[in-house]
Order: C-alpha cells, then structure tokens, then sequence
C-alpha cells in the first residue's frame, strides 16, 4: 500500500452565497413571494407590503415622495457632456380598462334572450382566449357543454353580432368572414380570399390570383385592401385577466442635460423589518428561546445583507450597460455597439455568470421604452466587424429596404451588396437570418403591383 499526498483547488459556496446568486436572479415577482414565505417562517422578520389599490393622486405623491427621499444608493449618475436639451421622461402608468369579457357580457342584455339561452352565450364568453378565439372546436365546446350543435349554432349566431366584430370564431378564416359579412358594401373578391387564398394572398402572389380568380391584379388589390381592414385578433387590446402581468421596471433611466441617472425601482418591493419584541429575547434568560431567536436573527439579517447586495449588483451591471451604449440612449434602437457578459464583467469586477443572474428577467424604462436588460447585449456581425452589432446591421437593412422601389424590391443578395457599400460585409444567408429575426418578409412578399 503506498500513501499520497495531492493539493487539490475546490471551491466553496457558503449557503449565504448561494442565498444571494439566488436572490440576485429573481425577478421582483418572483423577490416578492419568496420573501412572503420567507417571513412565514421566520417569527423575527415583519414585512410591509406596497398597497396596490390607492387613489391615482395619492399614489403619484407617493411617487413624488419616494423619489425625493432615496438616498444615493437607489440612483446612479453618468455624465456624457451632451449639449442636448433636458429630457426628463415621466414615469409611465398603465390605466385600467374592462375585459373582453366584461365588454362582451354587458351587451347580453340588449338581445332579450331566454334565461337558458343567455346563461349558454354567457358560458361560451368565457370559454374564449384573449383575441375572442374559441379555446377549441366546436364539437368539443357542444361536448362540455352538454348541447346539441344546432343549440350552439344559435348562441354562436348571438355572439357574433356583438362587438368587437369577429369574436367567437373557431379559426382565422370563419373570423374574418364574420367580419366581412357585417360589411356595407363587400368586395365581389372578399369572401373567396377568406374562404380559399388566403396562404397565397400572405406571400403576395397578386399575379397568380389574378389568374385564378380571371380578375385583373387591380381588382385583387381592392379586395385586399377591404381584406386588410378587418380585424384578424378582435379581443387583442382589451384587458385580460389571464394576460400577461404588466411589466414592473426594475431600473428607470433618466435623460438629463449632460448626463443620465439610473433609478433603482424599490417602490413596489416589501419592505423587510426586524421584530423589536423577539430581538429582546436574545438577550434574556431562556437559554434555548435565545439560541433559537439568534439563529433567526443571523438568517434574517443574511436575507436582508443578500437583498442589499442584489441592488447593488443590478445597479453596477446596469451602470456598465449606459456607460457602453450611451449611443443608444441618446439616439434610440439600431444604435446598440457589440457588447458581452464579460464586457460588463470587467467593467464591474465580478463573474460574467454573475451578471448573467443580475440582468436575468430584469427591465429597464428609458425615453425609448421598457426593454429587459438582456436585450442590451449584442454580438458583433463578425471577427472582421467587431465594432458593428447585429442591431447595427439589421438598421441598416431595414433603411435600405423602406428605400426600395416597392415594384422591383431587392432580393437577399441585393441587399447584401449593399450592405457592402456601408461597409457591412455579410454573406446573403446572413442577411436572410437578419431580415427573418427583423420580421421582414422576402423580395416576393414585399413586391407591390
């Protein structure tokens, strides 16, 4: 048996780090419930919750008085020596507004239904997603809700003429020809569009409908336009219970003169206190009543140091990220330069993992909108153009392409050699992957008759 001695480098997470990578990649949704459970089990720790429903005026005082009273660790300061105009941004607020559903049910009573029949329309209201879809077929709405299909023709009927015109459809065809149906004056061409040329009137193949439907591309253009000027998704701009939530920004950024300030958004964030009562036991006679407070307390005050810590780390990370696109914040979107987790990381001294945790499921307001701080990152468009983003170069696509002539659009490779003009050097499958990610269509898809 032979005995050997090896050194060996392990490194060791304390569980107060790992409690604090944790926190650092919480969103505030997900901070907050975590610090209400976090309180149910630890009797020393008392939380304020931000009261949700105030009156409008109360709560912009409230706004106001916040914003006055943070100290300096709540905002971050760059100067840049722009001779532009202050341009302090408002806070945004989202107003409340009804539902589709609640829009939808208010109309019930107008049409004087029976009982029955006003409980079924009232049932297949709420089955409906938020565009004013069916959530699923037809036959599977009658199976659930136990009727005939004739029954649930005629609350179909009912619901199709409320308003929004077009809900209660079962796809996007029976939708829009909803929609067509309640026209004045339809185009001879509009209802065999819907019903049958669809897929060919999305690629934009006028010439070949023409062809089909022995009409001159004029006439399918007119069609088209009426076609245009329907509603594909009726319920999409009414509230919706089961929407998404409204994004809480994390960071404000305000545009001063000669200068931006970045504002840590803790308006909304519980606030953590300690138990002055339970804290006094420490320090008493019960042994073990004191030995179990002070354990509480020794998590408590790590909870509290971690959530500290989380604020500071998003403040610094997203300090780099101004400092590094100063172009964008003072000129909008298309001005973003290449950028990288460790760009940021060497800026602020720690892992890239770690601002990875920092800028994960985190968003920033500024002049220019609410963005997540991810979408501040990037790539450059290759070794040979490191100072030239993928956001640069879809701008730069996009300025060429609103320029064309919309008769003889430019095909990829068109673009791609005048990109090449700005300097961009890019293959035309890469202009193909730039012009999908922007949402553009191809040459043919753009082509006006």
């Amino acid at each position: 048996m032979k005995l050997e001695l090896t050194q060996t480098q392990k490194q060791i997470i304390t569980l107060q780090m790992q409690q604090s990578l944790k926190i650092l990649q919480m969103s505030t949704l997900d901070l907050e419930q975590y610090l209400q459970n976090e309180v149910l089990e630890n009797p020393l720790m008392e939380i304020e919750m931000p009261q949700e429903e105030e009156d409008p005026g109360e709560t912009r005082l409230k706004k106001l008085e916040w914003l006055e009273s943070m100290d300096n660790s709540n905002t971050y300061q760059y100067d840049y020596f722009s001779q532009e105009d202050s341009r302090e941004q408002p806070l945004l607020e989202k107003d409340a507004q009804d539902s589709l559903t609640d829009v939808l049910l208010q109309q019930l009573p107008g049409f004087r239904l029976s009982s029955s029949m006003e409980l079924l329309v009232r049932r297949i209201i709420e089955n409906l997603d938020e565009n004013g879809y069916l959530t699923c077929s037809k036959e599977q709405l009658a199976h659930y809700l136990k009727i005939t299909q004739q029954k649930l023709d005629e609350a179909l009927t009912i619901l199709h003429r409320m308003d929004p015109a077009g809900v209660g459809a079962e796809d996007l065809r029976e939708c829009l020809l909803i929609q067509a149906r309640r026209m004045e004056s339809p185009h001879p061409l509009l209802f065999k569009l819907i019903e049958h040329h669809l897929d060919t009137l999305a690629k934009n193949h006028l010439d070949k409908l023409a062809q089909v439907l022995n009409a001159t591309i004029e006439e399918i253009k007119e069609a088209r336009a009426q076609l245009l000027s329907l509603n594909p998704k009726p319920g999409n701009g009414y509230c919706a219970y089961n929407a998404v939530p409204y994004i809480r920004p994390d960071l404000f950024v305000v545009h001063f003169e000669g200068r931006f300030e970045i504002i840590y958004n803790d308006y909304h964030q519980p606030k953590i206190t300690l138990n002055a009562f339970y804290r006094n036991i420490v320090n008493g006679g019960d042994k073990e009543a004191s030995a179990y407070i002070r354990e509480r307390l020794q998590k408590a005050e790590q909870l509290i140091a971690s959530i500290q810590q989380r604020k500071a780390t998003i403040m610094e990370c997203a300090g780099a990220i101004v400092r590094r696109q100063t172009r964008f914040f003072q000129e909008g979107p298309g001005h973003l330069i290449p950028m990288t987790l460790a760009d940021v990381a060497k800026d602020v001294g720690i892992h890239p993992s770690t601002v990875s945790r920092a800028i994960h499921d985190k968003y920033l307001q500024c002049q220019w909108g609410t963005y997540r701080l991810g979408d501040f990152f990037s790539r450059h468009v290759s070794k040979k153009l490191e100072n030239t983003s993928q956001d640069m170069a879809i701008t730069h696509l996009q300025r060429i392409i609103e320029k064309e002539n919309p008769k003889k659009p430019f095909s990829d490779q068109q673009l791609a050699e005048h990109l090449a003009k700005l300097g961009i050097h890019i293959s035309r499958r890469t202009v193909t992957k730039y012009r999908e990610l922007a949402g553009i269509p191809p040459a043919s898809g753009r082509k006006r008759y």
